[in-house]
C-alpha cells in the first residue's frame, strides 16, 4: 500500500515532523485527533500492463490532506510538502518510486478547521 509508504516518508523528513509532531497518518485519522496533522490516502490504485503481460509497476492516485486550525500554518506545511512530494522518487521503505505527477492541491475552509488536500498520482513498484 502506497499511502504507507508516503505515510513513512512524511514522518522521515525532519522539516516535516517539526511541524506536525509525527502526526501523519495512512488511510484513516484516529478519534479526537488534535491539529496539525496529515492524512494520506490512495483513492485508486492498478497495475500496469505491457504488452507481454504485467509489468509489475503500479499506478496510484494519492491525497494528501493537511488539517490545521490556522490558515496560516496550513499554508505553510502545504509549501513544504509539495516540494517533498515532488522530490519524492526512489527507494523508500517497501517501495520504488519512479515518479509523482500532477500534483494539484486546493483548500477546504470552515470555521476553526483549515484543510489543504494535495491530489497527485504516482508511478512505483514494490520491493519484496
Amino acid at each position: 500500500m502506497i499511502e504507507l509508504t508516503i505515510s513513512r516518508s512524511i514522518k522521515a523528513n525532519a522539516e516535516l515532523n517539526a511541524l506536525l509532531s509525527d502526526k501523519v497518518y495512512a488511510s484513516n485519522l484516529p478519534e479526537n485527533i488534535t491539529f496539525p496533522c496529515v492524512l494520506v490516502q490512495s483513492n485508486y490504485e492498478d497495475i500496469e500492463q505491457v504488452y507481454s503481460g504485467l509489468s509489475g509497476e503500479f499506478f496510484a492516485k494519492v491525497q494528501v490532506d493537511i488539517w490545521s486550525s490556522s490558515p496560516d500554518k496550513v499554508n505553510n506545511i502545504k509549501k513544504i510538502m509539495l516540494r517533498f512530494l515532488s522530490a519524492l522518487k526512489g527507494e523508500l521503505h517497501d517501495s520504488n518510486v519512479l515518479g509523482v505527477f500532477d500534483l494539484a492541491s486546493r483548500p477546504i475552509n470552515q470555521p476553526n478547521e483549515h484543510r489543504i488536500t494535495i491530489e497527485f498520482n504516482v508511478h512505483y513498484e514494490e520491493i519484496s
